[in-house]
């Protein structure tokens, strides 16, 4: 008896892997589809908060007469939802509510229009960010909103915060280019409304820093260069981070394959939607500040560990070996460990590096050619979602790319 229930929990157990793997394989089948791996990336049928009231900013936290709700159009003529949220300086002195008056209303039109008829002066008089999000939810998230609070304050910056197309009110169907286009529209916005070049600090969270890396690469292409650029939980490409990513921090997507690599190699030649960030960084000629969290289970900590690896390596004594004769155990361990230890001491003499308690590791290095420095923050905590909510970033953030109240 024991025998029989012994081989029909086995054959259960056989059946139920073989239904697995079936799902699994008709996953992966889905996600070299163009529409499916659209909706697996972007996530952007994920509209949070739902039904939102886009012209009505102060349901979502924002301060009353703050926020700007604004339309700009791209150059393939799509539509994109956008806010402009003004600097905390600015607002205290022309838009702060004042103490209510008996069987007063406060006439918050009043107050929109007396934002966007300064708009010019607000982007001159402040420094501003434009601020890229990661993928599903819109702008009015709460913790995209918290976001925009955090720095218009502690920063006494200007936030413009776009949707992309396909998300939130904006028109159209996301894809690389498109974002990268949605991207340039909101900078020529900016610019054509008085902000000037140097006063503009383009920040991106996860799918953000690949649009953020994409244009200010675009812009360094025409000798433009932004106040700086800030990664927040970057990746070093799309194609990389499929190797790495586990839904929820538990469920991998792509790891069963690296088993097989000539499959997986053939999955990734339908990935259409590539952001490589790795490929175009060292291209970028202004401040680069890379943020992210040791205890992020979305995108792993190495992703901003290569990025930072590669803005270095130019200062590095080179790496004169093959990758293949090092593998493969041809090149002296004599040679190998001398050059590792040269470029060690070189990499000490270059870098700073503090640690911060409770905070985490911030190191930083100049770049030739008046380029600006580079930061690397590693924080101790923030998972990938939280790390935004950490004052000592935003702190790092301003300092970084010289937005301090006594700079």
């Amino acid at each position: 008896m024991a025998d029989a229930g012994n081989r029909g929990f086995l054959k259960r157990a056989h059946t139920f892997l073989i239904y697995l793997g079936g799902i699994y394989a008709i996953f992966i089948i889905l996600l070299m589809t163009p529409g499916f791996q659209r909706h697996a990336l972007y996530m952007h049928a994920l509209k949070f908060p739902w039904n939102a009231k886009f012209d009505t900013p102060e349901l979502y936290g924002l301060a009353p007469g703050k926020t700007l709700n604004l339309n700009l159009t791209t150059s393939d003529d799509v539509r994109l939802g956008a806010w402009f949220v003004a600097a905390d300086g600015f607002y205290r002195k022309h838009l702060r509510l004042e103490p209510p008056l008996k069987g007063e209303s406060a006439n918050l039109d009043e107050k929109r229009k007396t934002l966007e008829s300064m708009l010019p002066i607000a982007l001159k008089s402040h420094p501003t960010i434009l601020f890229f999000h990661g993928n599903a939810m819109t702008r009015a998230f709460y913790l995209r909103t918290r976001l925009y609070s955090t720095l218009s304050s502690r920063l006494d910056a200007n936030v413009f915060a776009i949707d992309y197309r396909g998300f939130g009110d904006s028109e159209g169907v996301p894809s690389e280019q498109g974002l990268l286009s949605d991207a340039r529209a909101a900078w020529d916005w900016l610019i054509e409304n008085g902000a000037k070049e140097s006063d503009i600090t383009v920040v991106g969270q996860s799918l953000g820093t690949g649009v953020s890396a994409g244009l200010v690469a675009e812009l360094a292409e025409e000798d433009v260069s932004p106040r700086g650029m800030v990664l927040l939980s970057p990746y070093s490409s799309i194609a990389t981070l499929l190797e790495t990513y586990n839904m929820g921090g538990k469920l991998p997507i792509l790891q069963p394959l690296q088993k097989f690599r000539f499959v997986f190699g053939f999955v990734l030649k339908f990935l259409r939607h590539r952001f490589d960030t790795l490929s175009v960084i060292n291209d970028i000629t202004c401040p680069i500040t890379i943020i992210h969290a040791t205890d992020d289970w979305d995108i792993p900590v190495a992703h901003a560990k290569v990025l930072f690896d590669s803005l270095l390596e130019s200062l590095l004594p080179p790496h004169p070996f093959d990758p293949e004769d090092m593998l493969l155990g041809k090149v002296p361990h004599e040679e190998l460990l001398k050059v590792i230890d040269s470029r060690n001491t070189r990499q000490k003499e270059v870098v700073a590096t503090m640690e911060v308690e409770g905070l985490g590791s911030i190191s930083t290095f100049p770049r030739s050619d008046n380029q600006g420095d580079i930061t690397f923050l590693q924080t101790t905590w923030g998972e990938h979602n939280g790390i935004s909510a950490i004052e000592g970033v935003i702190d790092v953030i301003g300092w970084s790319v010289g937005m301090t109240e006594d700079q």
